[in-house]
């Protein structure tokens, strides 16, 4: 049982390290966007961020929101 919950530990810590290096990527590319203004990823960004509000409205910008704090609190 201690090998499935260290395996388990494994995977978590790669994931975790994943998720951190493309965040990282997004506000790298976001940063670049802004200086250059070649409006690719700040307008990608807008573009979803439009879609939740207008195509599901406010329970969109809700399911939004939830998931950002969720990623705030670990």
């Amino acid at each position: 049982m201690a090998a499935v919950k260290e395996a388990i530990d494994i995977v978590h810590g790669w994931l975790k390290i994943i998720i951190d290096l493309g965040v990282t990527l997004i506000l790298v590319a976001i940063v670049f966007d802004i200086l250059f203004g070649t409006n690719l990823v700040v307008g990608r960004i807008d573009e979803i961020v439009g879609s939740l509000a207008v195509d599901h409205g406010v329970a969109g910008l809700i399911a939004l929101l939830l998931l950002l704090l969720l990623y705030r609190k670990k």
